[in-house]
């Protein structure tokens, strides 16, 4: 036997080494690597799927993370020259809020930039020291815009934009999508459309010459106005956290002076001159702010990009760390079963040597086998890539497009992770065998054991710290998803609201053409409920001390219904406060609303005044009764989401969406039906219109299911490799130093010193590892209450803890290290020193 594994292990004679010797010894490799693979078939499939996943899941983390990158204004060689100004009243904290000042911006207490302000500022040839003054539109509206063809054919659609100042998007270092260059100065008629909206609108046709009409009131002259504009350029797709976003971008009309007036602008951009400072700036404003009642606030844009951007870099660099993680615990997993199989084959090395192997042509050997498992990994990687932005593709088009996101570069991505990965796999090959041969001098000693592990038992250490952070975290998302399932209102059984549709028509003309669709009956469907929805502002809530910090909002979401049918939908029945002929025209409150308004004294004399959105002007309501929180709706401290509803159609113009209820088995029909409908109404290829109900619904929800899925996916990844890892190493220890135990045995050792002797190692490293990812976890819990507190409920902060994630992880980690060991310690206490000396 052993002059079989002699004959097939060793390498090429010298007498073969000649013309094809190159190719000989490549196939020998091959053969081996095939051979050793297969016979660790579980291992080495793991190894390569892991492998896959970890390229994969650092290249899509790449992918999504560039484009949280800097402002293109960064790159631009005036940066250090550019400032931030917005304004404060003189005293403010004396000065109690007016909803009257037309220079306090909607729902905020930012003061707007107004004509006066304006004029203060750029009167008499500007502020000594200021090169280019940009106030920015901080509203970025959505309104209808009619797209002209060249072919005379129109496109009407809701579409996102902006309008800026002639030079504000050179400024800001803009790039165009089609020259490469800065975007050039605008002229009063231009417009730049962004990369995504462009290939939206016009596919691969060039957009340039395309004209573009906006139709809006204006309420200065009292009438409505068409605006005409010319695209002239393209966007290049920029950062997330840039002001270009993913919109049409407008030059202002008119003069400028009166051009302030119709914009939410409440900040200037400015470009300083060389030589003058922040100082200079704040000093020339104030002198011209000061009759106003107001005082400039200066800041670099450096600055304020560093403190808006903080937690966006802080998050970006966790989440490369967490992915890094995920390929780190692959890799290291698969060196270190290569390590342990190096290891046993010792022997092999020295024959090999005594045959005249040298040291090149076993690092070949050993090369080879690496390089084949590396190889499959990349090719499985490539395949998981392409099936992963097909399904983005299919299933986040829109939320891409929303974003201004375009998918590419994803292979090249995976190849230079790849090329990394081959490096520190190549070098760790070296070290391998480096340490191989000087620890076997010759023959004699190649037959013995290394004592040697340092490098396995640090990589076991790795792993282990890895496995726990991702277990830990995946159980605080865990506990973070179910309180936040906690607070929102969702029905034991949901499976009747699974088979009800939602339609969102893209437009108001498709929304009209749908009503007029609907008010027929059709077949399979049982009722149709329009109903509309706005955020809105209520003048008792603004004017009330207070009221807006007790509820966290003074914007709420409303529901503009036209009877009773959308409460009927949802099993939620009104508890009326009037009589019934004035139900027609008044509005409801969620109870819980209803308590925290009445207990702050907010409604007032049975009403509230909605706030239409415009200077002052606000519409009286009387309050007609309560209702209970509608199921899938928050549950939360600020109630902010759909607490009101107004009975009476929507009249500020705004189409609404319908709820589709079909007949019994008539789900599948009725979607399909509706589907071809709209897309008769409007055969543009536009985002999907007709949708599950229980899915818009639980969007939020569901997106977090799917990351708790994500985490626990990598967090099974992480611990089956460590845990295959943990197996292997003792399963080599135990095979290895068998003779070791029955020698101890003979000399009186009992089971607890041989168990010690084998479980040492691990008892430290779970100790060690422990105490190393314990930061991570708490960090991480750390993220998760920000969270909390910034988006959702500050209950929910409250409640987060890492003490349970950590110790479950750690128990859970503890039990499986303790079968695994305890299994290969019984196995090795049942060596007989008789046999094993008999043998030797």
């Amino acid at each position: 036997m052993f002059m079989n594994q002699q004959q097939n292990c060793v390498s090429p004679s010298p007498l073969h080494r000649g013309r094809g010797w190159g190719w000989v010894h490549f196939s020998h490799n091959l053969k081996i690597a095939f051979r050793n693979l297969l016979k660790y078939k579980f291992q080495t499939l793991v190894s390569v799927l892991a492998l896959a996943v970890g390229m994969v899941t650092l290249a899509a983390t790449h992918f999504v993370l560039i484009h949280f990158g800097n402002p293109a204004i960064c790159d631009e060689p005036y940066f250090d020259r550019t400032y931030e100004m917005s304004f404060v009243k003189l005293h403010h904290e004396d000065i109690a809020p007016n909803p009257e000042d037309r220079s306090v911006a909607f729902n905020t207490q930012t003061i707007r930039i107004l004509e006066d302000i304006h004029t203060a500022l750029t009167s008499g040839g500007g502020m000594v020291g200021v090169e280019k003054l940009f106030y920015v539109d901080d509203q970025h509206g959505e309104s209808q815009i009619i797209i002209e063809f060249p072919d005379s054919t129109e496109r009407e659609m809701d579409m996102r934009h902006s309008f800026t100042m002639p030079e504000y998007l050179n400024f800001r270092g803009a790039r165009s999508a089609l020259t490469g260059e800065k975007i050039p100065v605008l002229n009063n008629d231009e417009a730049v459309l962004s990369e995504t909206l462009a290939k939206f609108i016009f596919g691969d046709k060039n957009p340039v010459g395309n004209k573009i009409r906006y139709e809006y009131f204006s309420f200065e002259e009292n009438r409505g106005v068409v605006d005409t504009y010319t695209v002239t350029d393209v966007v290049k797709t920029m950062s997330t956290n840039d002001v270009i976003g993913n919109w049409a971008f407008f030059c202002m009309r008119g003069s400028e002076h009166k051009a302030v007036e119709r914009f939410y602008a409440t900040k200037y951009e400015v470009l300083l001159l060389e030589g003058y400072t922040a100082k200079d700036l704040e000093q020339a404003a104030n002198l011209r702010l000061q009759p106003l009642g107001l005082k400039a606030k200066v800041e670099s844009m450096s600055d304020v990009i560093s403190r808006r951007n903080g937690s966006v870099l802080l998050v970006r660099t966790i989440v490369y760390l967490i992915s890094s993680m995920v390929l780190l615990t692959a890799l290291v997993g698969f060196l270190k079963m290569q390590l342990q199989l190096f290891q046993m084959r010792r022997r092999e090395v020295m024959l090999r040597i005594v045959h005249g192997a040298s040291k090149w042509s076993l690092y070949g050997l050993f090369l080879t086998e690496v390089s084949l498992v590396l190889a499959l990994a990349l090719a499985v990687a490539l395949v998981l890539m392409s099936w992963l932005v097909n399904f983005v593709e299919e299933h986040f088009r829109t939320m891409f497009d929303d974003l201004g996101w375009v998918v590419y570069g994803y292979n090249a991505t995976i190849l230079q992770v790849f090329c990394v990965v081959a490096l520190l796999s190549a070098f760790i090959v070296w070290v391998a065998l480096r340490r191989i041969r000087k620890s076997n001098t010759n023959l004699a000693a190649g037959l013995h054991r290394n004592a040697g592990h340092s490098l396995r038992n640090t990589m076991l250490g790795i792993q282990l710290v890895v496995s726990l952070v991702f277990l830990s975290g995946a159980l605080a998302f865990t506990q973070f998803i179910g309180l936040v399932k906690d607070q929102k209102n969702i029905p034991e059984n949901d499976d009747h609201y699974l088979e009800c549709l939602a339609i969102n028509p893209y437009n108001a003309n498709d929304f009209v053409a749908l009503k007029e669709y609907l008010q027929i009956p059709r077949k399979g469907i049982k009722r149709a409920i329009e109903h509309s929805r706005m955020h809105m502002s209520y003048k008792e809530t603004e004017e009330t001390p207070g009221a807006k910090e007790a509820l966290g909002t003074d914007r709420f979401e409303t529901y503009f219904l036209t009877d009773t049918a959308f409460f009927d939908f949802w099993q939620r029945p009104i508890k009326w406060f009037v009589p019934e002929d004035q139900r027609k025209e008044c509005i409801v409150l969620n109870e819980a609303l209803y308590t925290a308004f009445d207990s702050l004294g907010v409604i007032k004399n049975g009403t509230l005044s909605l706030h239409l959105g415009w200077n002052d002007v606000y519409e009286v309501w009387p309050v007609g009764g309560t209702f209970a929180t509608l199921p899938y709706m928050h549950l939360n401290q600020h109630f902010s989401s759909h607490n009101l509803a107004i009975f009476r159609q929507n009249p500020y113009g705004v189409f609404g969406q319908f709820i589709i209820e079909p007949e019994e088995g008539k789900y599948l029909e009725v979607m399909q039906q509706l589907k071809d409908e709209m897309r008769r109404i409007n055969p543009l290829p536009l985002r999907e219109t007709v949708l599950n109900l229980r899915d818009t619904l639980t969007e939020e929800l569901q997106a977090l299911l799917n990351l708790q899925r994500g985490a626990w996916i990598l967090s099974a990844i992480c611990a089956l490799i460590c845990f295959m890892g943990i197996w292997s190493t003792i399963a080599l220890d135990t095979r290895s130093r068998q003779k070791e135990v029955a020698l101890r045995k003979v000399h009186g050792a009992k089971r607890k010193d041989i168990a010690l002797l084998f479980g040492r190692l691990y008892l430290w490293l779970i100790g060690i590892a422990t105490l190393v990812s314990a930061p991570l976890i708490i960090l991480f819990n750390t993220l998760l209450k920000d969270w909390a507190n910034s988006s959702m409920a500050s209950s929910i902060a409250e409640q987060l803890s890492p003490i349970l994630p950590i110790l479950a992880s750690l128990a859970l980690t503890a039990l499986i290290i303790i079968l695994i060991v305890g299994h290969h310690i019984q196995q090795v206490l049942q060596v007989k020193p008789a046999e094993m000396i008999a043998k030797e």
